[in-house]
Protein backbone atom coordinates (compact mmCIF):
# COMPACT_ATOMS: atom_id res chain seq x y z
CA UNK A 1 0.00 0.00 0.00
CA UNK A 2 2.86 2.41 0.55
CA UNK A 3 4.51 1.88 -3.15
CA UNK A 4 0.52 2.56 -4.18
CA UNK A 5 0.41 5.79 -2.20
CA UNK A 6 4.23 6.74 -3.63
CA UNK A 7 2.68 6.07 -6.89
CA UNK A 8 -0.89 8.20 -6.27
CA UNK A 9 1.45 11.00 -5.23
CA UNK A 10 3.33 11.02 -8.78
CA UNK A 11 -0.27 10.81 -10.43
CA UNK A 12 -1.62 13.54 -8.72
CA UNK A 13 1.25 15.47 -9.55
CA UNK A 14 0.88 15.09 -13.41
CA UNK A 15 -2.57 14.81 -12.97
CA UNK A 16 -2.72 18.57 -11.71
CA UNK A 17 0.13 19.86 -13.54
CA UNK A 18 -0.52 18.43 -17.21
CA UNK A 19 -3.68 17.04 -16.33
CA UNK A 20 -2.49 13.84 -18.07
CA UNK A 21 -1.66 10.56 -16.29
CA UNK A 22 1.68 9.15 -18.24
CA UNK A 23 1.20 5.45 -19.51
CA UNK A 24 4.83 4.66 -18.21
CA UNK A 25 3.56 5.35 -14.71
CA UNK A 26 0.59 3.77 -14.96
CA UNK A 27 2.70 0.53 -16.81
CA UNK A 28 4.82 0.66 -13.42
CA UNK A 29 2.00 0.68 -11.29
CA UNK A 30 0.33 -2.34 -13.04
CA UNK A 31 3.55 -3.92 -12.78
CA UNK A 32 4.64 -3.16 -9.37
CA UNK A 33 0.66 -4.50 -8.50
CA UNK A 34 1.23 -8.25 -10.21
CA UNK A 35 4.43 -8.54 -8.58
CA UNK A 36 3.13 -7.89 -5.16
CA UNK A 37 -0.41 -10.07 -5.74
CA UNK A 38 2.25 -12.68 -7.00
CA UNK A 39 4.36 -12.38 -3.82
CA UNK A 40 1.42 -12.49 -1.92
CA UNK A 41 -0.85 -14.64 -3.28
CA UNK A 42 0.71 -16.59 -4.94
CA UNK A 43 0.40 -18.31 -8.97
CA UNK A 44 -3.65 -17.13 -8.37
CA UNK A 45 -2.49 -13.31 -7.43
CA UNK A 46 -1.80 -11.88 -10.84
CA UNK A 47 -4.53 -13.48 -12.18
CA UNK A 48 -7.28 -12.44 -9.35
CA UNK A 49 -5.26 -8.63 -9.94
CA UNK A 50 -5.79 -8.72 -13.55
CA UNK A 51 -9.37 -9.45 -13.09
CA UNK A 52 -10.44 -7.09 -10.62
CA UNK A 53 -8.65 -4.22 -12.75
CA UNK A 54 -10.05 -5.20 -15.93
CA UNK A 55 -13.72 -5.56 -14.21
CA UNK A 56 -13.15 -1.73 -12.66
CA UNK A 57 -12.34 -0.56 -16.18
CA UNK A 58 -15.06 -1.55 -17.34
CA UNK A 59 -17.53 -0.44 -14.75
CA UNK A 60 -16.14 3.59 -15.38
CA UNK A 61 -15.63 3.03 -19.29
CA UNK A 62 -18.88 4.44 -20.05
CA UNK A 63 -18.00 7.43 -17.88
CA UNK A 64 -14.78 8.02 -20.10
CA UNK A 65 -16.96 7.58 -23.55
CA UNK A 66 -19.44 10.41 -22.50
CA UNK A 67 -16.31 12.75 -21.26
CA UNK A 68 -17.14 12.78 -17.60
CA UNK A 69 -13.79 10.51 -17.06
CA UNK A 70 -10.20 11.46 -18.55
CA UNK A 71 -8.88 7.83 -19.98
CA UNK A 72 -5.96 8.25 -17.06
CA UNK A 73 -8.39 8.26 -14.74
CA UNK A 74 -10.15 5.11 -15.80
CA UNK A 75 -6.85 3.38 -16.27
CA UNK A 76 -5.65 4.63 -12.80
CA UNK A 77 -8.91 3.80 -11.17
CA UNK A 78 -8.46 0.18 -12.58
CA UNK A 79 -4.67 -0.61 -11.50
CA UNK A 80 -5.04 1.19 -7.75
CA UNK A 81 -8.57 -0.44 -7.17
CA UNK A 82 -6.47 -4.03 -8.09
CA UNK A 83 -4.21 -3.44 -5.46
CA UNK A 84 -7.08 -3.79 -2.88
CA UNK A 85 -8.72 -6.69 -1.74
CA UNK A 86 -11.60 -8.04 -3.26
CA UNK A 87 -14.03 -6.67 0.04
CA UNK A 88 -11.94 -3.18 -0.26
CA UNK A 89 -12.21 -2.24 -3.98
CA UNK A 90 -16.02 -0.60 -3.55
CA UNK A 91 -14.84 1.26 -0.26
CA UNK A 92 -11.51 2.60 -2.05
CA UNK A 93 -13.42 3.49 -5.21
CA UNK A 94 -16.67 4.65 -2.78
CA UNK A 95 -13.96 6.95 -0.78
CA UNK A 96 -12.38 8.12 -3.97
CA UNK A 97 -15.81 9.27 -6.02
CA UNK A 98 -16.84 10.79 -2.27
CA UNK A 99 -13.76 12.74 -1.88
CA UNK A 100 -14.23 14.03 -5.82
CA UNK A 101 -17.46 15.25 -5.31
CA UNK A 102 -17.04 16.94 -2.35
CA UNK A 103 -14.04 19.10 -4.66
CA UNK A 104 -16.30 19.56 -7.57
CA UNK A 105 -19.34 20.74 -5.18
CA UNK A 106 -16.79 23.23 -3.49
CA UNK A 107 -15.45 24.44 -7.13
CA UNK A 108 -19.06 24.71 -8.28
CA UNK A 109 -19.92 26.56 -5.61
CA UNK A 110 -16.65 28.87 -5.38
CA UNK A 111 -17.10 29.40 -8.93
CA UNK A 112 -20.29 30.92 -8.64
CA UNK A 113 -21.88 29.83 -11.65
CA UNK A 114 -24.26 26.78 -9.80
CA UNK A 115 -26.89 27.69 -11.63
CA UNK A 116 -25.64 27.87 -15.12
CA UNK A 117 -24.00 24.19 -14.69
CA UNK A 118 -26.96 22.80 -12.85
CA UNK A 119 -29.21 24.03 -16.60
CA UNK A 120 -25.75 22.42 -18.45
CA UNK A 121 -26.43 19.42 -16.56
CA UNK A 122 -30.41 19.35 -17.16
CA UNK A 123 -29.88 19.70 -20.68
CA UNK A 124 -27.74 17.17 -20.99
CA UNK A 125 -30.02 14.60 -18.87
CA UNK A 126 -32.89 15.42 -21.35
CA UNK A 127 -31.42 14.80 -24.08
CA UNK A 128 -29.69 11.31 -23.01
CA UNK A 129 -33.25 10.11 -21.97
CA UNK A 130 -34.21 11.16 -25.59
CA UNK A 131 -31.93 8.13 -26.70
CA UNK A 132 -29.21 11.30 -27.77
CA UNK A 133 -26.01 9.74 -26.43
CA UNK A 134 -23.54 13.11 -26.72
CA UNK A 135 -20.08 14.15 -24.54
CA UNK A 136 -21.34 15.77 -21.31
CA UNK A 137 -19.20 19.12 -22.04
CA UNK A 138 -17.63 19.76 -25.44
CA UNK A 139 -13.66 19.42 -25.46
CA UNK A 140 -14.19 23.54 -26.42
CA UNK A 141 -16.59 24.86 -23.66
CA UNK A 142 -14.51 22.45 -21.25
CA UNK A 143 -11.69 24.51 -19.02
CA UNK A 144 -9.66 23.21 -16.52
CA UNK A 145 -11.19 25.34 -13.90
CA UNK A 146 -14.20 22.92 -14.62
CA UNK A 147 -12.53 19.74 -13.44
CA UNK A 148 -11.04 17.87 -11.20
CA UNK A 149 -7.93 16.25 -11.00
CA UNK A 150 -8.80 12.51 -10.13
CA UNK A 151 -5.32 11.52 -9.21
CA UNK A 152 -6.22 13.69 -5.95
CA UNK A 153 -9.02 11.52 -4.28
CA UNK A 154 -7.15 8.29 -5.11
CA UNK A 155 -4.36 9.18 -3.34
CA UNK A 156 -6.74 10.96 -0.34
CA UNK A 157 -8.59 7.33 -0.35
CA UNK A 158 -5.31 5.54 -0.13
CA UNK A 159 -4.04 7.60 2.34
CA UNK A 160 -7.39 6.74 4.22
CA UNK A 161 -6.77 3.05 3.92
CA UNK A 162 -3.10 3.35 5.44
CA UNK A 163 -4.65 4.78 8.32
CA UNK A 164 -7.26 2.31 9.07
CA UNK A 165 -10.10 4.21 7.82
CA UNK A 166 -11.97 1.78 5.40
Amino acid sequence: MVLLSFFAAVACFFDTRKRRIPNLLLAAVLLTGLIRAGCLQGTTGPPAYLLRMILVILVFYPFFMIGSLGAGDVKLFGVAAAFFESGDVIPFLFYTLLIAAFISILKLVLSGNVRERFARLTLWVRSLLCGNLRIYVADEEKTYADTVALAGPVFCSVLLKLGGFY
